[in-house]
């Protein structure tokens, strides 16, 4: 599965299927085993530390493997040791939220959207943004519009090193119980803390709503 950016991070599919998406094709997830795996992409070990970014299109039929489905997950044993995760989150305390995870000295912490706001069979632009070095809590955003953060497991301690932590798009990335159900689309990182700006004109870029065109005019 080819980088588009030309940046070498291209994946290794496993068994996802190619299906028509939000901006052209996407790659369809069946929950269970089905994965990208993209090794070990040194160049994003950092990537939050002084600010990161992750965003999707997902379009999700369900809360995938347990509930917790990955939309990507860099890690190395369960609970995002040694990463972190972007998360179609069902458990008792996200009650179908899209949550943000990140692990910490003492163990992991998790942020999430408001309980409902996971659309299944709908299309979502979903991004977050964080920034170690400034702030412990991330920004999330659902069809570029800000969301509430709501802190699930408060950050305590120093965030662990990802250095070397596999990273698999649509599962976990030491496992395959928590796979994606669902369509994934145009997923972009970046390493810089963008804004809510950003997010709301790529959401409209892609949505065909950044530029709005009048009738054709005659010339005289």
């Amino acid at each position: 599965v080819a980088d588009s950016t030309g940046n070498g991070h291209a994946g290794t599919d496993n068994g996802t299927v190619a299906v028509p998406g939000r901006v052209g094709q996407a790659r369809q997830f069946d929950g269970v085993a089905r994965y990208i795996d993209v090794g070990d992409p040194s160049s994003l070990e950092g990537m939050f530390a002084g600010g990161g970014s992750v965003s999707a299109w997902v379009r999700p039929s369900s809360l995938g493997g347990g509930n917790f489905g990955r939309v990507v997950d860099a890690s190395t044993a369960l609970n995002f040791a040694n990463g972190w995760g972007l998360v179609t989150d069902g458990g008792a305390n996200a009650q179908q939220a899209w949550s943000f995870a990140r692990d910490m000295a003492t163990g992991f912490a998790l942020w999430a959207t408001e309980p409902g706001t996971v659309a299944i069979g709908d299309w979502q632009h979903v991004a977050v943004t964080h920034d170690e070095d400034g702030t412990d809590s991330p920004a999330l955003f659902l069809d570029g519009v800000s969301q509430t953060v709501v802190v699930l497991t408060p950050p305590q301690g120093a965030f662990d090193s990802i250095a070397g932590s596999p990273m698999r798009i649509g599962n976990r990335a030491s496992a395959t119980d928590r796979g994606l159900d669902g369509d994934l689309d145009e997923l972009r990182f970046s390493a810089s803390p963008r804004s809510a700006g950003w997010f709301d004109a790529q959401y409209r870029s892609m949505t065909d709503s950044m530029v709005t065109c009048d009738a054709e005019q005659s010339i005289r």
